[in-house]
Order: C-alpha cells, then structure tokens, then sequence
C-alpha cells in the first residue's frame, strides 16, 4: 500500500544506512539497481544540488525525530534533475532506544514545473503588484531626468565655471537614472521569452558571458565597477538555450550591480570552471550588501523581493526558471565569504 501511495518506501538502520529501498526508485532515476549504490539517504542528492540543501537533510536527520516533506534534489542518469519530497517517522526497538527511520519519497518534479509556469502566466494578483512596481520605478527616474533636462534648457545660457560641477553632477545622476529604466526594460524583455519557442544548441558558456558582459559593459564602466573573467582553459560544450542562459546572467550581473550601489570599492568577478563529474559551474560573485539570512530561503521565489515595491521581484526568479528549465541548477553558495550565484550544467562531448 506505501509503495502505491508514495513513489518510493525506504527503511534505515540507526546509522543512517538504508537496509530497504523500494525498486521503483531506480526507474525514477533511469538507473538499473547495480549502476548506482544508495547506502544512505544522502547518496540521492545530485552531486551538483544546492550545498544549503544537503546540510539541511543531514542536520534533520542527525537529530533522530520524525520529519516531514523535506527537499531533496537528485539527477537522473540522463543528467536530468528530480525534485522529491522526504518524509521519515523514528522507529525504536523493544528497549525505547532509536533504531532508525522508515520513510517515502514523492516525486515533485512535475509539479515543481507546473508552479512556475501557474505564478507567471495565472497568478493575476502578483501580476498586479509588478505592473505597479513597474510603474513606480519607471515615473519616479523619469521625472528626475525630464525636470533636469528642463532646467538645463531654461538657463543654457546662463551657465557659468562655478556652476559646470553641479551641472556635471546632475548629467551623471540622469545617467544613473536612465540606465536604471535600461535594467527594468532588461528584466521585461526576459518575460517575454517565455512565450518564445527556444531552440537548444551546443555552445560553450564563454560564449554566454561574452555576451552578457557586452550588454552590461556600459553600465559597469559607467559606474566605476570593475570586474573580472576567469574561463576554463580546456571548457567543455553543454547543450541549452543560449538566450535563456544570457537571460539568467545578464538578470544575475545587474543583481551585483545594484548589490555594490553603496560599497566604496566595489568589484564583480565571474568565472568558469569544469567539473570531475562532467559538469561546469558558472559563478558570479560580488562584494556588496549580501543576502541576510533570514531571507535567503525565499530568494528565488516568484516576484519576491527584499525591497518591498521598490524592487520588481524578477531578476532571480527569472534566472533560476531559465536556468532550471535547461536541467541546470542555480544556487547561493552559503560557503562563500562574499555573495556567490552558482549556475552548474551537465557537459556533453564533442
């Protein structure tokens, strides 16, 4: 009956080692029963899935209490990720002492697909919030620039030397503000790719980043931010839609943008590197405010942001569907000293 209601029935010993799994999770994964060993729970976790992801499996499971609905993220043999759900009851033996767990899985992964598509294209009420947020942030630099504009028109020809560094001044903030718009305009060009038919190619990430920086570069010289490249001498080619890729970099680099806003020596570096088990990672790390973390479990949730309507909500978002729906993984590495977004894809041989 477990096995009928649950896609996958499991049973640990007080180690943590599984003694019983049901067959039908090696279906679910592509594998036939002798090509992957499952010696614990831990082993179904993807080799790429997000670290935040594994340290709270195995902290929960350390505790030895019943849990419930825990994520877990796996990787079929295909390269494909499967989201499932966890849940385990404590069992104990005659003498009241733990003796392990009995559990089941349940296969979200649909589901999880089904979410994102539902809150952009059905969810009318958080529609509303960004047209608002929208509006808010595209009026409010608008005006700024067309009241400066009108005042350099009324008294062009009253300018004098004192007065060349305030006006100098009010260029560089119109500056800002027009390249604010840009940002914004960025982010709804990104929606609107997920009505587009995109076809995947085999490219290499480089590519990507080559054209992500292009369309940032101005905005980075503009204001004074340095930044950094560092590409994988031997990198390997990976299978994806190179617009939704460029989408989800371009989303994440404006992120560091405004992350450095206030930081007096700000810096944004970008890097590229194989893995040993044929994956690549592509990261982009900044020194800025940082993500506090009482809000990091919430940041790639549908139009969340932590600037209340300030913000639209869609860059991370949009980067973590892009991303996701290339079989890929977008994570925050909470190792990292700094701000860390980590985009990891399967590699294909060429």
């Amino acid at each position: 009956m477990l096995e009928v209601t649950f896609d996958c029935f499991w049973q640990t010993n007080q180690s943590g080692e599984i003694v019983f799994i049901s067959n039908n999770i090696y279906d679910k994964l592509g594998y036939r029963k002798n090509e992957i060993k499952l010696i614990k729970l831990d082993d179904l976790f993807a080799k790429n899935a997000p670290n935040e992801l594994k340290i709270q499996f195995r902290a929960i499971m350390n505790k030895k209490n019943s849990y419930k609905n825990i994520e877990v993220v796996s990787a079929t043999k295909s390269g494909e990720f499967k989201w499932f759900k966890v849940s385990g009851i404590v069992r104990f033996n005659e003498n009241n002492e733990f003796s392990g767990y009995i559990g089941a899985l349940i296969d979200e992964t649909y589901d999880r697909h089904k979410q994102y598509e539902l809150y952009v294209n059905n969810n009318t009420k958080s529609l509303a919030r960004i047209a608002g947020a929208i509006a808010h942030e595209i009026n409010n630099p608008l005006t700024y620039i067309l009241l400066c504009i009108d005042s350099f028109l009324n008294h062009q020809n009253s300018f004098e030397k004192e007065n060349f560094e305030k006006s100098m001044n009010k260029i560089l903030e119109m500056k800002k503000k027009t390249l604010k718009i840009s940002k914004i305009v960025s982010k709804l060009q990104g929606l609107s790719l997920q009505g587009v038919e995109l076809i995947k190619v085999d490219c290499k990430l480089s590519e990507i980043i080559d054209m992500a920086i292009k369309f940032c570069q101005y905005e980075l010289k503009s204001l004074n931010i340095p930044y950094s490249i560092e590409l994988e001498k031997n990198e390997k080619f990976v299978n994806v839609k190179k617009e939704e890729i460029y989408k989800a970099l371009v989303n994440l680099i404006h992120n560091s943008i405004e992350a450095t806003d206030n930081v007096e020596n700000p810096w944004i570096r970008i890097s590229l590197r194989n893995e040993d088990d044929n994956y690549i990672t592509l990261s982009i790390m900044d020194n800025g405010e940082g993500i506090p973390l009482d809000k990091r479990a919430s940041i790639f949730e549908p139009f969340y942001t932590t600037k209340d309507f300030k913000k639209t909500g869609l860059g991370l978002t949009q980067s973590y569907q892009f991303v996701e729906r290339n079989h890929g993984v977008l994570s925050l590495d909470l190792q990292s000293e700094f701000t860390k977004f980590s985009m990891k894809f399967k590699t294909i041989e060429k």
